[in-house]
């Protein structure tokens, strides 16, 4: 996993298969800091010592016991003859590990037998940059006096002193310092010291750095300013602090983002109206035109909306991407305090844009009834019928049939002839008055009486969210099946990669996802049901594992009645690689119906997608969603 050592919130691994039993349980136990239990297999077998995890880092148990702190385990596992400086398949150390996880006791234990200190792994990470990203100043100075080495720098140019100012370590800002480190120093992407202080919110680095003349204008590469990159963090403090020097609140970064843009799409209302008490131009569009109101609207935040409306901003605005207008989006997402300012401020109340329907007709589609009265109360005409009907969990459906809803980005619901499965529900933010189905959110009275399954890929938090546990207040019956373990949780099947189970009378047949997790296939109630997770290519000469787990689908007979695979992502990386993936598995296991998914809240990317691959597979009936609770009537190969 590349720059394992700047995943800060790193705390526990978990481990999603391994590719034996016993590989299991010590980890397993290590976890549990069950010490006696790892001496006992220890003792049975004593290669278990080199016996890596399946996660995406193949950690050894010695690296395990560091992520944990346990100092007793680590002991046992060195007394057995475990190398000190082998971690996982990255080469980070289980040194470095423990720096980053902020085990001090463990730290201390590793430098006293011999743990290399300037030890680099693949990705030019040592100790003391794992120490400095973990930003536990006494682990910085414990990893220092060992001896070592303050001329660091990244591949990707980026020094202790980026570290040191990100992350609030005045001892390692000072030695940088006192070595006479430019201030201004930049990384390969022009990001510099004081860059990297607005993203941390580190105001008295920034005073420290500008006192030592560091440009507080400067921008790197992509244009971002230290305040763009405040605003993107959310960084309400530093953000005011820049302004307050004089920073240009108008400044844009190359894609025409400016810092409004950035600080309405991290939901900061507090820096939104410091921007526009220091002169930012509320109309101001990205490269495509789409000004900050948009996202306001978008994510229901009234405060936010009046503040834009006050400053004039345009209400006629529209999402560059759907061709929506503000009180369409706010509207079809069921935001009646925001489409009642919308409106008071002058939005075209009658306006069907590009797609043809009124905020009337997309109030009623979605079944926010209350924002229906309010419109019709403030003089929308017409008739509220756009001809599509609204599902509920009430219809009825026969063998090898499917009602399919979307949850939003690769979330979905699925009601077959007796089951309902949902597949990586998440928090999503705002949730309208009346949620529910029809505007793509999980209602538990609606689905009471349901035969309910929830399915969660991998812990990402774009595809796992702890609330779906709440659900079961409501509906005791409901069962949970995770690719991934959750060990602050109870009363759920895990099921690792490469399983067949059989729970609550699905058949579900699981691949090891290349991202994390597993991607699911469901035989239920007549039907083949493919969900991916987030198992999407990442090389175009296929090198990685992506293709074997799509193989090991076909060679099992599987051939899906509907698909769910991701074709975007901003941590996919080569977006020519996905889109050969899907290929690749639309030729493999030649699914009747594909929806794309995982892409945000940008549905155009799915038609976008389709729009260049469905002649190339004429025997796959392709369609995708515009908006969450857009659903979908699966028969036989056939949708509607």
């Amino acid at each position: 996993m590349p720059f394992r050592y700047l995943l800060i919130t790193m705390a526990v691994l978990i481990f999603i298969g391994i590719p034996s039993a016993q590989a299991a349980e010590i980890h397993e136990a290590i976890a549990a800091g069950d010490a006696a239990r790892v001496q006992q297999m220890l003792r049975e077998n004593p290669d278990l010592i080199n016996e890596r995890s399946v996660n995406a880092t193949r950690d050894l148990p010695l690296l395990t016991a560091a992520i944990h702190g346990n100092v007793e385990i680590a002991r046992i596992l060195l007394d057995a003859g475990a190398d000190i400086n082998c971690g996982d398949i990255d080469e980070s150390t289980p040194l470095g590990v423990a720096a980053l996880n902020r085990h001090g006791e463990m730290v201390a234990f590793l430098l006293e037998r011999g743990a290399d200190v300037n030890w680099r792994d693949h990705f030019g990470g040592y100790p003391l940059s794992f120490a400095a990203s973990g930003g536990d100043s006494a682990i910085v100075r414990q990893i220092l006096d060992a001896g070592s080495d303050l001329n660091y720098l990244t591949p990707g140019g980026i020094t202790l002193l980026h570290f040191a100012a990100s992350r609030g370590l005045r001892d390692l800002f000072d030695l940088m310092i006192e070595r006479g480190i430019d201030v201004s120093v930049a990384a390969n992407n022009g990001a510099t010291p004081l860059h990297w202080a607005a993203a941390g919110g580190r105001v008295e680095f920034a005073e420290m750095l500008i006192a030592r003349g560091a440009d507080p204008s400067v921008a790197d590469t992509s244009g971002n300013t230290p305040l763009i990159d405040a605003c993107w963090r959310g960084r309400v403090e530093i953000a005011k602090f820049f302004l307050d020097k004089g920073a240009d609140a108008n400044v844009s970064d190359e894609n025409g983002w400016t810092a409004l843009h950035a600080a309405t799409n991290r939901n900061e209302t507090e820096i939104v109206k410091a921007l526009i008490a220091h002169g930012a131009n509320v109309n101001a569009g990205n490269q495509n035109g789409e000004i900050p109101l948009v996202q306001a609207v978008d994510s229901g935040n009234l405060e936010m909306v009046q503040a834009y409306l006050a400053a004039g901003a345009r209400t006629d605005a529209e999402d560059t991407n759907t061709h929506q207008s503000v009180l369409q989006i706010a509207a079809l997402r069921g935001y009646q305090d925001v489409v009642e300012a919308l409106v008071a401020g002058g939005a075209p109340i009658n306006d069907p844009g590009a797609g043809g329907e009124t905020p009337l007709q997309l109030a009623s589609h979605y079944g926010h009834q209350d924002v229906v009265d309010l419109l019709k109360a403030r003089g929308a005409a017409g008739s509220t019928a756009d001809g599509k009907g609204c599902l509920t969990a009430q219809t009825e459906i026969k063998d090898n049939e499917a009602v399919v809803w979307y949850l939003g980005h690769s979330g979905w619901a699925i009601k077959t002839k007796e089951h309902f499965l949902i597949f990586d529900s998440f928090d999503q933010g705002r949730e309208p008055s009346q949620p529910g189905l029809c505007n793509g959110h999980i209602n538990p009275q609606e689905i009471a009486g349901e035969n309910v399954m929830v399915l969660v890929s991998h812990e990402h938090g774009d595809h796992y969210d702890p609330y779906i546990f709440g659900w079961r207040e409501q509906l005791p019956d409901i069962s949970y099946v995770l690719g991934c373990r959750q060990q602050d949780q109870t009363g759920y099947e895990y099921i690792g990669p490469r399983q067949v189970q059989t729970i609550d009378g699905v058949k579900i047949t699981t691949i090891e996802s290349n991202d994390s997790g597993v991607g699911f296939v469901l035989e239920v109630d007549g039907m083949v049901i493919y969900h991916a997770g987030d198992h999407a290519n990442r090389h175009q000469d296929f090198s990685g594992p992506y293709k074997a787990e799509i193989d090991y689908l076909k060679e099992r007979g599987v051939r899906p009645d509907i698909a769910f695979m991701p074709i975007s992502g901003c941590g996919f990386g080569d977006q020519v690689a996905v889109k050969m993936g899907v290929h690749y598995a639309l030729e493999t296991l030649n699914p009747k119906v594909f929806f794309p998914m995982h892409s945000g809240g940008n549905s155009q990317r799915y038609f976008d997608f389709i729009e260049e691959c469905e002649d190339q597979f004429p025997q796959v009936r392709m369609d995708a969603p515009k908006n969450r609770g857009d659903h979908f009537r699966y028969s036989h190969g056939k949708i509607s």
